[in-house]
């Protein structure tokens, strides 16, 4: 699995990540305004924009323009509408990347449509040779969120491999290492680990419950992400200190995930089960206060992820968690495209 590397990453770039300035806009093209609050309760109406876009892709015209905001919207759902499937998070191997593609605005403050399709191609053709990386047939794309500054077109994607049993376990956890798939500490449980069983539960709680049926499929659009959350790093660094901690700076439950520094006393890299409820209980709270600042959204990805920071001389240990919200669309699964 990559989610450590995936997360050091994350922590060395942490720096610049900021609230989501992204696809708070109403979605208009060709003049035409739709508020995003009709997109989220229409479900009918958002696949007929989709559609409309992909038509527009097939046969474009020199003198469409698109706003930043629409490319951000339209690029984004129209891949999650022809290829994933975020209801389907019973996966062993999360695999995930990033990748970023220079826009340029014309005079008029908007992107010509040829510029938008490139964008498109050439993101729709990074998600089919990532998929082609992964070896296996029993693999599929769990999302794809675009995001925007003032330079970059941005594309998050996630993929899920291996079909698991997901099982409601907590409060009844087992001892288990706090990560790298060290399996539980008495033995066993390879390739597994705290973070992976606390993610896998966290899945169950805010994804895996909604319903559908085979012949049908769950996509997500106007993804918002608002950063990770990474026990003394910005911006959560206040949120998630345990406020009920008695001593601070003891590597026992100093911050609501799991974080223990080899400098202070009682570091350990086994989480008793006791520990293990208590950091699955604090990621639930954080994911349900975010979900208080998007009152309009849901989760729709979700990753818990341990990481190690090999100091000089001591080492860092911890878990992350991202959360991207946005909206749940209910489509039939009657498409025949593939990556």
């Amino acid at each position: 699995m990559n989610k450590k590397l995936s997360i050091i990453i994350i922590l060395l770039a942490v720096l610049f990540v900021s609230q989501s300035c992204k696809k708070e806009e109403a979605v208009k093209q060709n003049d035409v305004t739709k508020h995003k609050e009709f997109l989220s309760t229409s479900q009918a109406s958002t696949i007929t924009l989709i559609k409309k876009f992909m038509s527009q892709l097939a046969n474009p015209s020199t003198e469409d323009q698109m706003s930043i905001e629409d490319v951000v919207w339209y690029i984004e759902a129209t891949l999650n509408y022809k290829y994933a499937h975020i209801e389907k998070v019973n996966y062993s191997d999360y695999i995930s990347g990033n990748m970023n593609k220079k826009y340029s605005l014309n005079p008029d403050g908007y992107i010509d449509f040829s510029q938008v399709k490139d964008l498109y191609d050439e993101f729709e053709n990074q998600l089919s040779i990532e998929f082609a990386k992964i070896k296996s047939d029993d693999k599929w794309l769990i999302i794809v969120d675009i995001d925007y500054d003032n330079i970059n077109l941005s594309m998050f994607y996630a993929f899920g491999d291996k079909k698991v049993s997901l099982v409601k376990q907590a409060p009844y956890w087992a001892d288990w290492y706090y990560g790298e798939d060290l399996g539980k500490c008495n033995g066993g449980g390879v390739p597994s680990d705290a973070a992976n069983e606390i993610d896998k539960e966290l899945r169950v709680d805010f994804i895996a419950n909604h319903p559908y049926h085979p012949e049908t499929r769950w996509i997500a659009n106007s993804v918002i992400y608002p950063g990770p959350a990474i026990p003394g790093g910005y911006p959560f660094q206040f949120s998630l200190i345990n406020p009920t901690d008695i001593t601070p700076q003891d590597n026992k439950y100093d911050y609501i995930l799991f974080y223990c520094y080899e400098a202070w006393p009682n570091y350990h890299t086994c989480m008793s089960s006791d520990e293990m409820d208590f950091y699955y209980n604090g990621a639930v709270h954080l994911i349900s206060t975010l979900e208080g600042f998007y009152p309009n959204r849901e989760v729709v990805n979700l990753k818990l992820s341990d990481a190690k920071m090999q100091g000089h001389p001591y080492t860092l240990i911890l878990h992350g968690l991202d959360t991207r919200f946005g909206n749940w669309v209910h489509v039939l699964n009657d498409n025949t495209y593939t990556l």
